[in-house]
């Protein structure tokens, strides 16, 4: 269950960070998938990755995170918000592009 939580709350977390229309249409996608109304995302997400078999949560849990984290690569985040994408240093390749443009 601790494992759960934690996937549940880096889920939420993921799309919170998104900013509006994104984030509801993020919340519609996710209530197609679940089955179940999102009134607290945080609370029903939790809820239906703990009645999922653990390879099934496993592979919902690494899709919906890629999914998520396209959508805030696309479509932006919330002003004071970071995307996790987005603190991720750029692969060296591009770290070199980059220097040579200095």
């Amino acid at each position: 269950m601790p494992g759960t939580y934690v996937e549940a709350h880096q889920l939420v977390d993921q799309l919170e960070t998104l900013c509006e229309p994104y984030r509801q249409n993020a919340i519609s996608w996710l209530q197609l998938c679940t089955q179940s109304p999102m009134e607290d995302p945080r609370a029903e997400i939790l809820h239906f990755l703990t009645d999922l078999n653990p390879i099934v949560r496993e592979s919902f849990v690494m899709h919906a995170g890629r999914v998520l984290d396209e959508a805030v690569r696309h479509f932006g985040v919330k002003k004071g918000a970071t995307s996790p994408l987005r603190a991720r240093p750029a692969p060296a390749s591009l770290q070199v592009i980059e220097a040579g443009r200095a």
